[in-house]
Parts: structure tokens; C-alpha cells; sequence
């Protein structure tokens, strides 16, 4: 009996245990669906861009946040410079999950349309060289995503509220035809800016790091970020009254230099 006793009670502290263990499980997967269900639309637009194979149909993530692409035409690769990203709604489409809306993608990296579908739980990333009309067509050349898997991952990424700022403003963009141009453009000026951020570093600009294009406000006003691989922010330049300054990645100066003339 005494034995009976024990092995009864060892099985009621593991049962005991077991369920513990996936009351707290169940808590984390509540805890996280309530969370994704209070994201916006344009944080979970924003979440499209990190999948892996975004790239596949659109800009991914450090395209946008980067300014640079690659357009894969019939003619080869070319590398072209986004002025401006530009989501476009367009109307509803058959079959499509409950709820989901759906979005064109400008500047398009090949000659087929680029899709984002966006409902509370689900994303659809594509691509189409026809009219938007039934879900089941559109995943022959696309992908669905649950948005809880992508927000697992990216939550903590340092570029997704920046990211979900630019899908913001996409959204009020109506300019398609000018959303993008070849990298010549401002080419020579922008040589300059990343001369200017080597000769005030003493050093060449390392390629181990994603580098931005430069926004001009004007002739004598620009900044520039670094990232990192994943498309972190480390650290950005600026000049401003013929002076360069170096902040890092929470913005904070590091360190400033009076421009010479002849670095101009």
C-alpha cells in the first residue's frame, strides 16, 4: 500500500506539473494572438516586407528602407533608386479570406504587378500580369502568411515601426509614374556626400554595412543612415551650416567636424 502511496503520488505531481506547464503555454499563445489583434493595418502591411520571399514579388524590407532595388526586367538586372513607395487599393477580390483588402506595390521590380493582401490574421504577398479577380489564381504566383508568424519573429525589429511609417505614408502616395528612377540620377552629388562621410571618418565607407541614399533637403542640407544587414539603423550623418555630424542609432551626437572648403 505504503509503495502504492508513493508511485500515486509521484504520477499526481507529474500530472500536476504537465498541466502547469501548458496553462502557462496556453497564456503565451493567448497573450500573443491578443497582441497581434491590436496591431494596425499598417504595422501589419509593414510585416509583408520582412517574409523571406517578399523578393520573390516585391520590394522586401531593405529595399524600402534602404531606398535601392534591383529591377529584374527583360533586359537583365538594373539597380534603380525608389523616390517614393506607393501602395495603391484596389477593389475586393473572389475568394479572398474575410476581411482582406488588397494593395498594388510601387515602383515594381519586374513587369508583373506587385500585391499585398492584408486582413486581421492573414497576409498575401504576389505578383500578377492580370486583372485582380479570383484568391486562388492569385496564390499560383503568390504566398499566404499568417501575420502571428511574422510578428513572432519581427516583433523586436529595430526598422519596423520606421518601416510601417513609410507604408503610412505610401498609402496617401498616389504619384506611381515617379515613384522610382535609375541610380544616375543625383548620382555625382551623392558620390560626393559618401566622399565627404569617408574623409570625415579617415577611412572608405565599409561594405559591411547596407547603405542608405541620401536625402537632400538641399544643396547644403543631406543625411544618410547606416544599417546593418538585417536593416537596423547604427548610426546617421548629416550636414547642416558647413558642418558634418555623426549621431547613433538611438540619435544621440557622436561626434561633429567643420567642413573645408575644398571638401565641398
Amino acid at each position: 500500500m505504503k509503495k502504492l502511496f508513493v508511485a500515486s503520488g509521484a504520477a499526481l505531481l507529474l500530472l500536476t506539473g504537465c498541466g502547469q506547464g501548458q496553462g502557462e503555454d496556453g497564456n503565451k499563445t493567448h497573450s500573443q494572438q491578443e497582441k497581434v489583434s491590436q496591431l494596425s493595418e499598417n504595422q501589419r502591411l509593414a510585416l509583408a516586407f520582412y517574409d523571406n520571399n517578399s523578393k520573390d514579388y516585391m520590394l522586401s524590407k531593405n529595399d524600402v528602407l534602404t531606398g535601392f532595388y534591383t529591377y529584374k526586367g527583360q533586359n537583365g538586372d538594373e539597380k534603380r533608386q525608389i523616390n517614393h513607395l506607393v501602395l495603391q487599393k484596389v477593389g475586393d477580390v473572389d475568394n479572398a479570406p474575410k476581411g482582406m483588402k488588397f494593395y498594388t506595390v510601387h515602383p515594381q521590380t519586374r513587369e508583373a504587378e506587385s500585391v499585398i493582401g492584408v486582413s486581421k490574421t492573414k497576409l498575401f504577398i504576389g505578383s500578377t500580369q492580370a486583372q485582380l479577380q479570383d484568391y486562388s489564381q492569385m496564390l499560383n504566383n503568390g504566398k499566404e502568411i499568417k501575420v502571428k508568424d511574422l510578428y513572432k519573429k519581427h516583433k523586436n525589429h529595430r526598422a519596423w515601426p520606421e518601416l510601417t511609417d513609410k507604408v503610412k505614408k505610401a498609402k496617401k502616395e498616389s504619384n506611381v509614374e515617379d515613384a522610382d528612377t535609375g541610380t544616375t540620377t543625383m548620382a555625382h552629388m551623392r558620390s560626393q556626400m559618401y566622399h565627404q562621410i569617408s574623409e570625415f571618418e579617415g577611412k572608405e565607407l565599409s561594405d559591411k554595412y547596407l547603405w542608405d541614399n541620401v536625402s537632400f533637403d538641399d544643396s547644403d542640407h543631406w543625411t544618410v543612415s547606416y544599417r546593418n544587414k538585417d536593416g537596423e539603423v547604427l548610426g546617421t550623418y548629416t550636414i547642416k551650416d558647413n558642418k558634418i555630424v555623426k549621431y547613433d542609432k538611438n540619435g544621440k551626437k557622436v561626434k561633429s567636424k567643420k567642413i573645408k572648403s575644398e571638401d565641398r
